[in-house]
């Protein structure tokens, strides 16, 4: 991250909560992940929180579920994850990003739109579209 950054580009840390448990992939499916709140602070949250503390300028956020900690939304669109942990709990006060939100873990479970709409009003600062702009309702 540092040497990034010392050639003046922006890193993002990604992808928080942490995607180390997942036994699907994002791309096509929706992760959910088990673990409490204890288990993410003593052991996924440790490379985020270095990373925090080192001026990290930008977190992206993951679509991934974690029902112990918020049953109804994935991470990309908590605000218990991105407002209560990652922004007041973690300190972190940088650029939040989304995961591209073409994603399957997305497109097969929800509408673009409507997981955008709740990824800002969680938190996020940039709500990422990379791949298919035409699986957005806006589009139309």
């Amino acid at each position: 991250m540092k040497g990034i950054q010392e050639e003046g580009v922006i890193p993002v840390i990604k992808h928080f909560p942490g995607h180390g448990d997942t036994g699907v992939d994002s791309h096509v499916g929706l992760p959910i992940i088990y673990n409490d709140l204890n288990r993410l602070e003593s052991f996924e949250f440790l490379p985020f929180i270095d990373a925090i503390k080192n001026d990290a300028d930008a977190v992206m956020v993951a679509h991934i579920l974690l029902p112990k900690i918020d049953s109804e939304n994935p991470a990309s669109f908590s605000k218990t994850i991105i407002t209560d942990i990652l922004r007041n709990k973690l300190a972190f006060d940088g650029v939040v990003i989304t995961d591209d939100m073409t994603m399957g873990a997305i497109t097969k479970n929800y509408n673009i739109g409507e997981a955008s709409i709740k990824s800002i009003n969680a938190g996020a600062d940039v709500i990422l579209v990379a791949h298919d702009y035409n699986l957005s309702n806006y589009s139309k």
